[in-house]
């Protein structure tokens, strides 16, 4: 198993326009984290950010061990302004317990 212990949270930084240095926090939507797949994209061959490219997973964990194993891109949501955002691994930091 990849991930050992507890994440308490996934989070990445705004970098342009009014979203500049805040904070975006991995979010559930109706119980469930939303990702996207490198591999479902080139499968049927559409681009990462079509909704047939999500993968839900119902943990952090899960959503962390998808993202450390590669090929998985997060959506994360700043609450203050309502935003967004798809991020890659290397863009995002997997806070542990």
């Amino acid at each position: 198993e990849i991930v050992p212990k507890k994440v308490l949270e996934i989070v990445a930084w705004g970098t342009e326009g009014s979203v500049k240095g805040k904070k975006f926090v991995a979010t559930p939507k109706d119980g469930f984290y939303a990702l996207h797949s490198e591999e479902l994209a080139e499968k049927i061959g559409k681009p990462l950010n079509y909704e047939a490219t999500k993968v839900f997973v119902s943990t952090l964990e899960e959503a962390a061990e998808l993202i450390l194993r590669g090929g998985h891109h997060i959506r994360l949501f700043n609450a203050e302004f309502g935003q967004e955002n798809k991020r890659k691994p290397s863009e995002v930091e997997i806070v542990w317990a």
